[in-house]
């Protein structure tokens, strides 16, 4: 992607503007360099972008704990709810893994995130199974889960976004030669638990290196992303002994984007690969 910088003061006075609508779709979701903070001209052409103007300090804002609270409430009310049921033995598990994030951005224009690649990331949490009867199954767990992307052009850019995810998902257990297969699908919701950009020089030496965290919130002026997020997560796995190994997709239906404007839209995307170990149950 071919970027040009030079100054327009007939269309912003003493602004630098970046040229390129494809560009300007990219910086406008803060795709490109979050060390400087990006938005359209509002008195240029349409296939311009400016720096943002320098921000007054904002102050430093507490964690919210509440989305955290109410997806803990969530998790021990469908917990308790299961676990009073007249089923067989519960069964739990420690899950750990490996993440592939990605994100679809789009807007009113068209599809951008071709311009990104998958990031690896990491899983790690526990899962609680309630057998209905012998071959489906109830399974929800708390999940710390990567999410983000890696733009890797004319420089490094990595977006780590951390979630806590609970799974609300339904299980079908297959018998295949004396193996123990399964297939999943269902919901999930999650909620931001905290989030890096990350850009590098990408061998020519003019960047640097430079770090900045993520802005939960729904402020389209200040806000990086949303802190709430679901979708639905199907998958599959094969179960040996007290070991579980599992393929699954997480397909984000939540815009966690706080700028809508020109139907912006942000949705996480993850391939994940992770290993259980069993405790209790058959």
């Amino acid at each position: 992607m071919e970027v040009r910088n030079h100054l327009n003061k007939r269309a912003c006075p003493a602004q630098e503007i970046l040229v390129g609508a494809k560009l300007k779709s990219l910086m406008s979701k803060n795709i490109l360099n979050k060390r400087t903070m990006k938005r359209p001209c509002r008195n240029a052409s349409q296939t311009s972008i400016i720096k943002m103007r320098e921000l007054h300090p904002i102050p430093l804002k507490t964690f919210n704990f509440n989305w955290m609270k109410n997806l803990i409430k969530i998790f021990v009310f469908v917990l308790v709810l299961a676990m009073s049921s007249e089923s067989f033995a519960q069964i739990f598990r420690a899950k750990a893994g490996l993440n592939l994030s990605t994100m679809l951005y789009k807007d009113d224009d068209g599809v951008y995130s071709d311009e990104l690649k998958m990031k690896p990331g990491f899983l790690l949490g526990a899962t609680a199974e309630f057998p209905i009867d012998e071959m489906f199954s109830f399974e929800t767990g708390l999940l710390l889960s990567t999410k983000g992307f890696k733009y890797d052009e004319d420089y490094v850019q990595k977006l780590n976004l951390t979630y806590l995810n609970v799974p609300l998902t339904g299980k079908a257990w297959f018998d295949v030669g004396g193996t123990k297969l399964y297939g999943l699908f269902g919901p999930y919701v999650g909620v931001g638990v905290g989030g890096k950009w990350k850009s590098e020089d990408n061998g020519n030496g003019e960047m640097g290196t430079d770090e900045d965290k993520v802005e939960w919130g729904s402020d389209a002026e200040v806000s990086d992303f949303k802190r709430f997020d679901f979708g639905l997560t199907i998958g599959a796995g094969v179960e040996i002994s007290a070991i579980q190994i599992g393929l699954s997709y997480d397909l984000g239906l939540a815009n966690i984007s706080p700028d809508v404007d020109n139907g912006n839209k942000v949705h996480p995307r993850v391939l994940g690969l992770s290993v259980g170990y069993k405790f209790g149950g058959k």
